[in-house]
């Protein structure tokens, strides 16, 4: 996450059971447990850009 243009990206899947799966681009699939621990550090903000008002689909960090 701390390369720059490094997302952590919410995309909605019928292979998964809950419907979504997460991923960090570059990199590969992260676990949902993962990414929420990564959308809780302090320095990781939304970029507001869902479909709908407040569900964000992706997230990165700030510059501290």
């Amino acid at each position: 996450m701390r390369k720059p243009e490094t997302r952590l990206v919410k995309m909605f899947t019928k292979a998964s059971p809950e419907g979504f799966a997460h991923y960090v681009i570059p990199g590969g699939y992260v676990s949902s447990a993962i990414a929420e621990k990564i959308k809780q550090h302090p320095l990781v903000y939304a970029s507001r850009d869902g479909l709908f008002p407040g569900h964000d689909q992706t997230w990165r960090l700030g510059d501290g």
